[in-house]
């Protein structure tokens, strides 16, 4: 490639002496601007824009204010953090919640609701009305309950009707409704029915409808049992039609002669279970053991276990919650088998290490080939796919595709038979289509074929530029530690970030949530097609059947007795400018990452001694953190900016698209998805562009603004070898993450059956293994990856500044004859 495939502008302006312009600085911006539109000579030795001698060294600091920007939003960020951990309590994001959404353990509820300090733990209590409902009004609404009534004057005939309307008695005599009260009653209560209710014998088991017949409840204890107790009467909701006339039955029970002891139950007492009595009615059988800070898990008494067949216990089991205690032995015993197997761990770590930097190596020699071999198998596998269609369409009926072949004339094979208008594909209209994808998948064929020839100078260019990326890490092995460091800071803000943004996000106020109660269930949680009153927002509420609301009375024509329960969490601009500072600090750390890479590749690139010793390549790793956060802190915190405010937009679409969704605005929900949608590529852009930039700000000095602008001019100039560059880059960070991932799962498992050949399962040490390797496989690509971006933009600048070959790394070094006055080589279509 020679300088006039570049044009005659240079794709690297010259770099003043002066204080490089900060873009940050609008009255600075116009002159900056006029100065670098009119420079357009290419580098040239011994001038201001000399990288001969490696990155510019005369540098100034860039983009001030944008660094003090970025440090006085820190420290605010930092202040409203700490001053709102007063307000929250990070318990409510993981303490487990009752029916009524107030937290366990906690002291301070949503509504003034009860304090639960005392009661950290939450069980399961039957739901009595979903479980009783239909026979208690079966049995209120029988004709001889309806007599008894009658005959005693608690009802009249026009309050019976009103009451029981939808009601369809099915039995006809006081002792056989009384029966199926008490067969309903035994079904819940006693221990040889109750089994047959958990392992679903008939039907299906309760145990997978938790929250259907469960009422979720906070207790002292998960083994919350007591030989006291307190009696309750099943009562319907108020806002049941026929509520009315069951009270007045149960009142007058006895003068009736009516027996009610069916609906008559044992509740927890009040010191274990701080409800009203019926919320506390536990069912017999179950037991519960806490299996995580508060939540209690599903047990089966050994009473209900007698009861039934060891294969329906068995069935039980798997229903309940050996699953969970089989994961939670699981996980212990993982646990164990990590700390005993500690060497292996440290030595698959070490080995993963190695095995990335050998492969590095190993890339320097088979990248060709690989290259060229995949690009030869695409060609291949196109025109095998388009004979494939094309034979498909001419296929006989029971034939093979040898013969479609013969009957197409494309290869010649004895006794051949017509197939007389009998074809594989009946219909016309299917051969048609097959036989025109054939065709189409022939014309890609020769399109990539073309492509490939037209681009076969770039592509030899981009294996190149690959090999002498391979070739810097590997001589300068200390560049790892800055990804390595890069992790490690990330993970620290990460974990920062998280315990001061859980304190934010669990202040939900008051007034959150509606307070009102409402008198249906659709008109509290909504339906598919209206929203409702608690759950009209993003985050959402719950709603609840509250029996104690003041609204649910049954002297009122119209009872509300469904109130809202308030989420665990809520989004306000607190937390969407605390999203803002974790995205412009996490794009921070990668930007000077990626400038000290840019940085120390460039030195590299232009040292005339490429077998330099290890301490020379370390103090070039020095020089570009040195430059990096002493010069160009502010140009990295002012593109990581641009990146930062495009990511919490785009997130904000998302949390617009859910709030669209919980009013059910499907139009706004679709639209704002497809503005994300759109920012997500648009921040795909923006990286790339910011990735190179900073190369631009690591070679030059500049500041961003001119960076930026240099990098897009130098990509739009170098389209082919940038779009080559990254389409063979994908291909080796995918063979290099997966072969360090293989070989490193590979070898600590080889390892670990040398030195522990005790370990019996070694499925969850093998994955460690190979995270590890994932892991490795991740610092070293992307590590080589920033290495072979800034060689390719070295590469063009030694095009421009005609620099002798002696300077240029040897696998580059034919592609620079151009500029020497050979134009014969490096054309467009030539691989010579």
């Amino acid at each position: 490639f020679g300088s006039s495939d570049l044009g005659s502008n240079s794709a690297f302006p010259p770099t003043r002496d002066k204080a490089a312009m900060s873009c940050c600085n609008p009255s600075k911006l116009k002159e900056e601007s006029e100065q670098a539109k009119n420079s357009s000579q290419p580098f040239a030795k011994g001038g201001d824009n000399d990288l001969s001698e490696g990155p510019v060294k005369k540098r100034r600091f860039t983009d001030i204010p944008c660094c003090l920007l970025f440090i006085a939003s820190i420290v605010f960020y930092f202040y409203c953090s700490f001053a709102g951990i007063s307000d929250g309590n990070v318990a409510k994001l993981v303490n487990p919640r009752d029916y009524s959404g107030d937290y366990c353990g906690i002291e301070e509820q949503w509504n003034e609701g009860q304090p639960l300090q005392e009661y950290p733990f939450m069980i399961y209590t039957l739901n009595l009305t979903e479980a009783f409902n239909t026979v208690a009004q079966t049995f209120v609404c029988s004709g001889p309950v309806e007599t008894r009534l009658k005959n005693a004057n608690l009802i009249t005939d026009s309050e019976f009707e009103a009451a029981c309307s939808s009601s369809t008695p099915t039995c006809t005599s006081l002792a056989s409704c009384t029966t199926a009260a008490e067969d309903m009653f035994a079904q819940y209560f006693d221990v040889t029915q109750v089994a047959k209710l958990l392992t679903g014998e008939g039907t299906t088991s309760i145990l997978t409808e938790m929250t259907k017949y469960f009422n979720q409840v906070c207790t002292t204890t998960c083994a919350a049992s007591s030989t006291s107790s307190r009696p309750v009467t099943y009562m319907p909701g108020v806002n049941e039609p026929w509520y009315g006339v069951w009270k007045k039955m149960i009142d007058g029970a006895s003068t009736l002669g009516l027996n009610t002891s069916a609906f008559s139950y044992d509740a927890l007492p009040h010191s274990l279970c701080p409800y009203e009595a019926e919320m506390c009615v536990p069912l017999p059988g179950l037991t519960f053991t806490e299996f995580y800070h508060g939540y209690c898990t599903v047990e089966v008494d050994i009473g209900v276990l007698t009861e039934i067949s060891e294969a329906v216990g068995d069935v039980l089991g798997e229903v309940a919650a050996s699953a969970v205690h089989e994961l939670s032995a699981g996980v212990s015993n993982a646990f164990g088998d990590v700390s005993d197997t500690y060497d292996v761990l440290i030595l698959t770590a070490f080995v993963a290490l190695v095995i990335g930097l050998a492969f590095l190596i190993l890339l320097r020699f088979f990248v060709k080939p690989v290259v060229w071999l995949s690009i030869l198998l695409v060609f291949l596998l196109l025109l095998v796919g388009g004979y494939v269609l094309y034979y498909y369409s001419q296929m006989c009926a029971d034939d093979s595709i040898v013969s479609a072949a013969s009957e197409a004339g494309l290869i010649s094979v004895t006794n051949n038979n017509t197939c007389g208008g009998l074809y594989h594909f009946e219909e016309e209209e299917t051969r048609n289509v097959l036989m025109y994808l054939g065709y189409v998948t022939f014309g890609l064929a020769g399109l990539w074929l073309l492509m490939v020839l037209c681009l076969c100078s770039r592509i030899r260019l981009a294996i190149a530029v690959n090999q002498v990326a391979a070739q810097f890490v590997y001589q300068t092995p200390h560049i790892v530690l800055v990804p390595l460091i890069q992790f490690l800071a990330a993970i620290l803000w990460s974990v920062l970030w998280l315990f001061l943004v859980a304190f934010l996000v669990s202040q939900v106020p008051d007034g959150y949530v509606p307070k009102d109660s409402y008198a249906t269930y659709a008109e509290a949680y909504g339906t598919d097609d209206t929203a409702g009153a608690c759950t009209d927002m993003y985050p959402s509420g719950s709603t609840y059947f509250d029996s104690s609301a003041a609204a649910c009375n049954a002297t009122l024509a119209e009872p509300r007795c469904w109130s809202c329960t308030p989420p665990r969490y809520m989004l306000d601009y607190r937390f969407w400018f605390s999203l803002l500072m974790f995205f412009w600090n996490n794009a921070l750390t990668v930007a000077a990452g990626q400038c000290t890479i840019a940085g120390a590749a460039g030195i590299w690139f232009f040292n005339k001694d490429k077998n330099s010793s290890r301490a020379k390549s370390f103090f070039s790793v020095c020089t570009a953190v040195k430059n990096c956060f002493l010069y160009h802190l502010g140009s990295l915190a002012f593109g990581s900016l641009i990146l930062a405010i495009v990511q919490t937009i785009k997130w904000f679409m998302y949390f617009l698209s859910k709030q669209a969704k919980a009013q059910k605005n499907k139009i706004m929900e679709v639209v704002a998805k497809a503005v994300a949608c759109c920012l997500w590529c648009f921040e795909k852009c923006i990286k790339f562009l910011n990735k190179n930039a900073y190369i631009q700000v690591a070679l030059m000095g500049t500041d961003f603004c001119k960076s930026a602008k240099n990098a897009f001019f130098l990509i739009l100039r170098n389209a082919a070898r940038f779009g080559v560059l990254g389409g063979l880059g994908t291909v080796i960070h995918f063979i290099g993450k997966f072969f360090i991932l293989v070989a490193t799962g590979l070898l600590g498992f080889l390892m670990l059956e040398g030195i522990h050949p005790e370990i019996e399962s070694p499925y969850v040490l093998l994955c460690i293994y190979c995270v590890i390797g994932y892991f490795s496989g991740a610092l070293f690509m992307n590590v080589f990856g920033m290495a072979v971006d800034t060689s390719l933009q070295c590469f063009i600048a030694t095009e421009e500044m005609k620099i002798d070959k002696s300077f240029i790394p040897e696998k580059l070094r034919n592609f620079v004859s151009a500029n020497e006055g050979d134009e014969s080589k490096g054309g467009c279509c030539s691989c010579f």
